[in-house]
C-alpha cells in the first residue's frame, strides 16, 4: 500500500513498479479504483463476473490506484477481499490512497 497526501508521487511510483514488472515479463494490470468498481459492476450485471475475476487473477501484479475515492457496496468489498486473499503468496497487489487507515 502506498499512502500519502495528494501530490507525493504515489501514482508515479506505482506506475514505475508496473513498468519494471512488464520489462521483466510479468503480466501487470493497472486500474484506477473507479475503473475497478465500474468493471466489477458491469461484469456482475452482464453475468461475466467469473471472466472478469479470472482476468484480474491472471495478473502477476495488480495495481489499483486512488483507492477509497469510490465507495464499494457490500458485494464489491467481499469480491475485493477475495481477490486480495487469493493473491496471498501467489502474486502482488499495490494499492495507492491518500485516505487515512482509519477511514
Amino acid at each position: 500500500m502506498l499512502y500519502g497526501p495528494v501530490g507525493t508521487g504515489k501514482t508515479h511510483l506505482a506506475t514505475a513498479l508496473g513498468v519494471a514488472a512488464c520489462l521483466h515479463s510479468f503480466h501487470t494490470k493497472f486500474l484506477t479504483a473507479a475503473e475497478f468498481v465500474v468493471k466489477l459492476s458491469e461484469a456482475f450485471k452482464e453475468g461475466s463476473l467469473e471472466k472478469f475475476l479470472k482476468s484480474i487473477l491472471r495478473a502477476d501484479l495488480l495495481i489499483i490506484d486512488e483507492w477509497g475515492y469510490v465507495p464499494l457496496d457490500r458485494q464489491g468489498a467481499q469480491l475485493l477481499f477475495c481477490i486480495i486473499a487469493d493473491s496471498y503468496e501467489r502474486w502482488s497487489v499495490v494499492l495507492t490512497t491518500n485516505l487515512e487507515f482509519s477511514k
